[in-house]
Parts: structure tokens; sequence; C-alpha cells
């Protein structure tokens, strides 16, 4: 299941007068919709977390000044970049593998918290068991559009703005519920990649059996072999979900 356009929804509104707003009310009027989104922003800062002391791991007794290296830096690609240079440097070629594809798993959960803390929240009184996201320039182009108008017309001659609905998300409680989901998933991965990179050996082979058996995790490991890529390599070819902002 996944969030919905409003689009798509507009032929099934029929008629009657219907409004958007867009705005912190939002999350006082979806309480329990706020309360899943708080939660999927706040298990992603727990992944973070749990990556820095992974980093740690692999550095051992140098990893004082390349953790504060690594904390300065504020791009999330580049962050996971600095992870897997060092685990393809610090690692055996099977677990650096399969910690390189345990980062892409990790990284497409966070598409959810990317939108979820840079995009804009809004509720319709059409649909009351959703909540709206929407892109920031969405918007902007609307106010633009309306600023443009007033200045050839006077306030009550001037057309309404179109807006693109198309960029506008519907959140169900069952959506926002696997993005949350999906997130602490990511968490229980980065956690075991935590135990993979340290020095218990039984805890180590126990945490690479988890690995392996997720899914996703495996998945793309199938795909970078029969694609003929190498890891982390292949996170440049391998189709990924929409982490944009």
């Amino acid at each position: 299941m996944a969030p919905q356009p409003l689009s798509s929804a507009l032929p099934k509104i029929g008629k009657g007068e219907w409004s958007i707003n867009f705005g912190m009310d939002a999350m006082k009027a979806r309480r329990e919709h706020a309360e899943l989104i708080a939660g999927t922003i706040a298990a992603w800062s727990q992944v973070e977390a749990q990556m820095g002391i992974v980093l740690a791991s692999m550095l051992h007794t140098k990893s004082g000044p390349f953790v504060i290296m690594y904390s300065a830096i504020e791009s999330q690609t580049a962050q996971f970049a600095v992870l897997d240079a060092t685990a393809k440097d610090t690692l055996s070629k099977g677990d650096a593998d399969l910690f390189c594809a345990s980062t892409i798993a990790i990284r497409r959960a966070s598409s959810h918290r990317n939108k979820f803390a840079h995009r804009i929240w809004g509720i319709t009184n059409k649909f009351p068991e959703s909540i709206l996201l929407a892109k920031s320039n969405v918007l902007w182009n609307f106010q633009a559009q309306f600023s443009a108008e007033l200045m050839l017309n006077s306030p009550a001659d001037t057309n309404f703005p179109k807006t693109d609905f198309s960029e506008i998300y519907a959140y169900k409680i069952q959506d926002l519920l696997e993005a949350r989901e999906a997130t602490i998933r990511a968490h229980l991965i980065a956690h075991d990649l935590s135990i993979l990179v340290g020095p218990i050996k039984h805890a180590r082979e126990l945490a690479r059996t988890r690995l392996e058996s997720e899914p996703e995790i495996r998945s793309i490991l199938d795909k970078a072999r029969d694609f003929g890529l190498l890891l982390p390599e292949a996170l440049l070819r391998l189709p990924d979900r929409d982490d944009v902002y």
C-alpha cells in the first residue's frame, strides 16, 4: 500500500465545497497521524546514531578524528559513501558486500523520514481519514501565481491559481504505519551491522545470518551479482526508491 496523489482522488470527490489547508494546525487536527509521523522521524534519528557507532567500530582505535569528521558531513549520501568505503577497506569481501547491500536497504527507508521532515503537511475536509503531504514548491508556485494575479487584477477579479494535485499525497494511518515499520526495520539492520563489524565472533556470525536472511538485502545482492556489479560500486547503478526531499 502506498499513499495516493490527490489528483487520483479528485474524480471521486464529487460536487460541493472542499478546502485544503497547510500548516502546523494539520498535526493538531490529525493527532493519530502526527504520532506516527513523529515516530518515523525519531526512529530515523536512532538509525543515524547507530551508523555512527558502526563507523567507530570499524575504525577501532583510529575512530576519534574520523567520527568527528563523519558527524560534520551534512549530506546523507556522502555519509553512506564514507561508511561503504570504510567497510570495503576493513572487512572481508563477503562481509563488505553484505554491508553495502544493507546500507542500500537502510537508505531506501530514509526516504520516509526525508519526506516527513522536509515537506509540508496539510488537511482537507473531503478526506478526514488522511493527512496531506506536499513538496514545498507546490505552495511556492501557488503563491507566486497568486501574487502575479493580484498585481494585474483587483482581489475580486483574481483567478484562483491552478494547483498541481499530483504533487500532494494523502497518507492514511496504514501508510504511516508502514513508513514507521520500515524505518524501525532499518534501525534493526543498522544494529546488526554494528555487531557484524564488532569483536565477538559468535555474535558476528548471528548478525551475518540475520542480515543475509532479510529479503530486501538478499534481493540487492542477487541483482548486483546478476548485473556483474561489485559493491559498493553497485550503489551507483542499482535502482533505488525516491529519496529526494
